[in-house]
Order: C-alpha cells, then structure tokens, then sequence
C-alpha cells in the first residue's frame, strides 16, 4: 500500500451528540462570517486603489470568467479622476484574479454558513421507540474524519 493511501485505512465513523454538532457548527459559522467581512475588506480595498466601481466589477468578473489567459482587462471608469465623463482603463490580470477568487471563496463560505445554520437550528437528539414499546433518545450523530476536521472537533 502506498503511503498516500493511508486515507482508505482509516475510514471510521466518529460519533458526537447533538449539542457538541450544534456547538462547533456555531463556532464554525462565526469564524466564516468573520472571513467573509476580511474578503468583502480586501474586495473593498482593491476598488478603491484601482477606482472600479459596481458596473466595472461586473464587467471585469465577466470579462475574466470568459477569458482566463488574458494579461489585462479593460473597463470604463464612470467616476474618473479627471471630472470630464467616462474614460477607459487597464487593469492587470493579477488584480482581477483576485477579486474573481475572492468573490468566490465568499460565496462558497455564504454557502457553508448557510448549510451549517440551518443544522445547528434544526439538529436535535432523535426519539426513538423499542420494539417493546419503550422510549429512548438516540444523541449520537455518525460523523466522518472530514466532518470532524471543518467541524474544528
């Protein structure tokens, strides 16, 4: 066996109550939250140093998305330094790269937020009935290494 297949050897399932889940969701979306007002800090940053506004974002993420190896973009510049109406500008492909990855990895951690809000709402030890008849509660949730590692366990 390889040494990089060691993933395979361990594939068990751990398992975690319902409140330590709801816990360490919790956790897990305050410290997303916090990384997507950084990101939104760093788009905002580079707007202002490179003067694009909303229409020259969009523009420019399209222009990106289609053209992948281009070394610059162009856009139009609606509040330009001179006051004499619109002009055009160049921006390297660098910046852009960023402000298209940036956007998203914010939108990818908007996703996982949201994902993990509506499991700490809804995560709850389950009733569970014998077949006798006898009530229980089942708290115990099967969670995978992956799992556990986002998760922060």
């Amino acid at each position: 066996m390889m040494p990089n297949e060691t993933d395979r050897m361990f594939s068990f399932k751990f398992e975690k109550n319902a409140s330590e889940i709801a816990e360490k969701a919790k956790a897990k979306t305050l410290a997303l939250k916090a990384k997507i007002e950084e990101r939104q800090r760093r788009i905002a940053e580079l707007r202002e140093a490179h003067g694009i506004d909303d229409a020259a974002l969009v523009d420019l993420l399209t222009q990106a998305r289609r053209n992948d190896r281009a070394v610059t973009f162009q856009y139009t510049s609606n509040a330009p330094a001179n006051k004499k109406g619109p002009e055009e500008r160049t921006i390297g492909a660098g910046v852009v790269n960023n402000l298209l990855t940036e956007n998203d990895f914010i939108e990818a951690d908007k996703a996982s937020v949201k994902r993990l809000e509506i499991l700490g709402r809804n995560l709850r030890p389950l009733s569970r009935i014998t077949s006798n008849g006898t009530r229980y509660e089942e708290n115990g949730f099967p969670l995978s290494y992956e799992e556990l590692e986002f998760l922060g366990f």
